[in-house]
């Protein structure tokens, strides 16, 4: 008997659903931007994998977002770098149907994008970043009621716009359905960002334009109304009371929305740990200043984390104090003349840290991408970055600020806009698109909406391997990714094109993948470059699924499931990738199992695996190998033996001394990436975090006695890890170092371009340059335009030698202050 998929799922049922699992989303994550993207990943599960029972969507939906939220976490860090097609093949659309859903598009997208400001912000703020009128009034700095004013009016604009362009009400709110996520190339995302995501969003986006705004009968003051299963109507409206408080019905409502959540989350959730303490609110002290490191007084602070929002407003010094909700938090800067360039980033480890934030002023850049021809170039990224030297700008510590990037796709019309950018010296613009040379140039400082940028052809040069990339039926597959396993990968252009440049070698191997399709490979003679070679995919990328079990037999949920030899692919921009990283349109081939110990790893390659499955709190892992892909009821069975009843111990400093408020997290060695010729990229998974006491002291029950490790960091220290067997698990002492910092000024490049750090026994430290959650490290570190950035290193530090083309030109010792930043400069 046949076997038969469920019937697409309607788009108009899927969006009555979208505020509710925005609201779950939220209760799981207390994040707005992560509840945003998981309720994106969980509607786009909808149109891809739809349920056979529609009469329990909404709890179908609950259970994909759990799955997809355990999912993020374990993946966090990961970066999906490309677009893919669809998993599940539609018919093709004809000539009509498509011309009709891309006209309905980019009438609704040019309407709002012509609206006149303020009532363009106002409309974006509020049905495409979602936010309520009282969050979209804080983030602009006005009343919540002349949100609802701009709101109104806004709209008013828009229906008449469209009325008077369709000829009726009914004609237009008909097509703008037609065009569902996916029919038509959407403009709002780019190489960093997954077409999955951009299907949710595009729900997200015409569930709130279309079904909320723009539908017949819609309410005129601009708030979200949806219809409720049952056919009656909820009006969600934030109260217009202080522009960053929320109303109480809607507090209320997030309030019951968790309070659902948990009760779902603790079914099936594995064996039982010690109950997490109550949250607690945080005092976060820091610092606002420009770009030339002045002090912004009088500018509003918030903190945000989920929905809930601190605020507070800096001082003649430009300092704030803020209580937020949670001691993780993302800081930022509100201001109609200011535009956040680093922002605070704050982690639990990290929580009494005081951070910098820089501000810069708000100009907007918007243009057009043109080719020498002069015609429109549709879909190249324009990405707005820092330059290389702004750190070194500053004598401030800056370990906890995070930069930002901002970045547009052109349009139909080769149109861009990045919106609201910083005024930064020497700020880049970078542009590229598959088929064309990238380009680069100085960012303006002013703001210009007429920003003219001409992308030359890309051609194959002297020395370089070019081809196409087709599938099994000889056509051609457009952002296929090339790779010759050394060298960086390149994405093909709209007719599956790409240019190579390798080194000459006996022989190369080139390989092509897409989301979905199997690899292709071919190898070739590398003493002689070639313009003719073809590389054809074939659709079938493969999977294991199976069960996850404990020692009992019983069902573990929560537990990460990873291959342990992933196929090393190549590089893209700087990032190492796997063959199943995009075969399988994620990050490391890394996943969750669901409430019933169920996975599965897809996008492999054919052959035979190594899978891992690990306990989601000991950390204890099994290994199964020779598992082939595209097996299922593939059993994995964690054994609760050879685990630790308790780690515990104490964190002392140089001098012995007990250090307060580290935070002692337990991980062990995870999914593990060779690369050639002999590096390897690791993700290490984490388990039970506890801080340390007033007298230094932690604990941890129930680790797993190999492979397993101690992670140590705080604000005041410098991290660091202490790997099992433990001499003695019940009385861990382990020192740390105190955290400093060094920053070089030099007259010019010419006199240094490098410089060293050495110990006490002249051996080369690790110098760290810190930026939110993420650090940079190494050996040596760089000087640009006669300064370096501010640089951590431990206390150990004795002596600095300063480099020029690599050779040492002088050397002086060093004496640093915990906590208090050391300007060298040699003479």
């Amino acid at each position: 008997m046949a076997m038969t998929s469920p019937a697409p799922i309607d788009t108009q049922a899927l969006a009555d659903h979208v505020e509710w699992v925005r609201r779950l989303a939220y209760a799981l994550v207390h994040d707005v931007h992560r509840a945003d993207d998981l309720a994106q990943r969980t509607l786009v599960a909808a149109l891809e994998h739809p349920p056979e029972d529609r009469g329990r969507l909404r709890a179908w939906l609950a259970s994909v977002l759990r799955n997809v939220a355990r999912r993020e976490a374990r993946d966090a860090g990961t970066r999906v770098l490309y677009e893919s097609r669809s998993r599940t093949p539609e018919p093709a659309p004809s000539p009509e149907q498509i011309l009709t859903r891309a006209t309905a598009h980019r009438d609704v997208v040019n309407a709002v994008l012509a609206l006149e400001e303020p009532y363009r912000t106002t409309i974006l703020l509020r049905f495409f970043e979602g936010l309520t009128a009282a969050q979209a009034a804080a983030r602009l700095e006005i009343p919540a009621a002349t949100v609802h004013t701009r709101t109104q009016r806004a709209l008013e604009r828009l229906r008449a716009k469209l009325d008077a362009h369709h000829g009726s009400r009914e004609a237009w709110a008909a097509l703008l359905w037609l065009a569902k996520p996916g029919s038509v190339p959407m403009t709002l995302g780019a190489l960093l960002m997954n077409t999955k995501i951009l299907a949710g969003a595009a729900v997200l986006l015409l569930a709130a334009v279309a079904a909320f705004v723009f539908r017949p009968g819609a309410s005129s003051d601009g708030g979200l109304v949806s219809a409720s299963p049952g056919g009656s109507t909820l009006r969600a409206e934030a109260a217009a009371q202080a522009p960053s408080v929320a109303s109480a019905e809607t507090a209320k409502s997030d309030r019951l929305a968790a309070s659902s959540a948990a009760r779902v989350e603790s079914r099936g959730a594995g064996p039982s740990q010690d109950p997490p303490q109550a949250s607690a609110s945080a005092i976060i002290r820091g610092r606002v200043i420009d770009v030339e490191s002045r002090a912004v007084a009088g500018i509003a602070v918030r903190a945000r984390k989920g929905n809930l929002q601190a605020s507070a407003t800096t001082d003649a010094d430009g300092r704030f104090e803020l209580e937020a909700n949670d001691s993780s938090a993302l800081i930022e800067a509100v201001s109609e003349r200011y535009i956040t360039v680093l922002a605070g980033e704050l982690t639990a480890a990290r929580s009494s840290a005081e951070p910098v934030l820089v501000v810069a002023p708000r100009v907007t850049v918007a243009g057009n991408i043109t080719s020498q021809s002069g015609s429109a170039v549709e879909g190249a990224r324009i990405l707005w970055t820092l330059p290389d030297d702004f750190r070194g700008r500053f004598r401030e510590i800056l370990d906890f600020s995070r930069e930002d990037t901002w970045l547009a796709v052109s349009d139909g019309r080769g149109a861009f806009s990045l919106g609201a950018v910083p005024a930064v010296r020497d700020a880049q613009l970078a542009v590229s698109r598959e088929g064309y040379q990238s380009a680069s140039l100085q960012a303006p400082e002013v703001s210009t909406w007429s920003l003219s940028v001409v992308l030359k052809s890309a051609a194959a040069t002297e020395g370089s391997w070019s081809g196409r990339v087709v599938d099994d039926g000889g056509a051609p597959v457009a952002r296929a990714v090339v790779s010759t396993g050394r060298e960086v990968a390149v994405f093909c252009d709209d007719e599956g094109r790409f240019h190579v440049s390798a080194r000459l070698r006996d022989r190369i191997t080139f390989t092509a993948l897409m989301p979905n399709y199997l690899p292709a490979i071919l190898e070739a003679d590398g003493t002689k470059p070639r313009t003719d070679i073809t590389l054809r995919l074939n659709a079938g990328a493969r999977s294991v699924s199976g069960r996850v079990l404990d020692a009992s037999g019983k069902p573990l949920g929560g537990a990460t499931v990873w291959l342990a030899d992933p196929t090393w692919f190549g590089h893209i921009e700087q990032d190492p990738l796997s063959v199943e990283s995009i075969l399988g349109d994620q990050g490391l081939p890394i996943v969750t199992a669901d409430d019933n110990g169920e996975f599965t790893l897809r996008g492999l390659a054919a052959r035979d695996y190594t899978v891992v499955g690990m306990h989601p709190r000991t950390l204890a892992i099994v290994e199964k190998s020779g598992v082939t892909a595209g097996s299922t009821g593939v059993t994995l069975t964690i054994s609760n033996a050879d685990v630790h009843a308790e780690v515990a111990g104490v964190v002392v400093d140089r001098q012995g001394n007990p250090v307060p408020d580290v935070e002692v997290g337990a991980a062990r060695r995870g999914c593990s990436l060779a690369i050639p010729p002999n590096g390897r990229w690791i993700n290490n998974p984490t388990g039970t975090r506890v801080k340390t006491d007033a007298e230094g002291r932690f604990r941890i029950r129930e680790l797993a006695r190999d492979g397993t490790f101690l992670t140590f960091d705080a604000p005041t220290i410098c991290p660091d890890s202490l790997f099992s067997p433990f001499a003695d698990a019940a009385a861990i002492r382990m020192r740390v170092l105190r955290r400093c910092h060094l920053k070089l000024e030099v007259a010019s490049d010419l006199e240094a371009d490098r410089f060293e750090v050495l110990d006490e026994k002249g051996a080369k430290m690790e110098i760290n340059i810190w930026k939110g959650e993420s650090v940079i490290g190494d050996i040596s570190g760089e000087i640009t335009k006669g300064a370096s950035p501010m640089v951590a290193v431990s206390e150990a530090a004795a002596t600095l030698v300063v480099l020029h083309r690599g050779k040492e030109v002088r050397r002086m010792p060093l004496t640093l202050t915990p906590g208090a930043p050391t300007i060298a400069r040699p003479q």
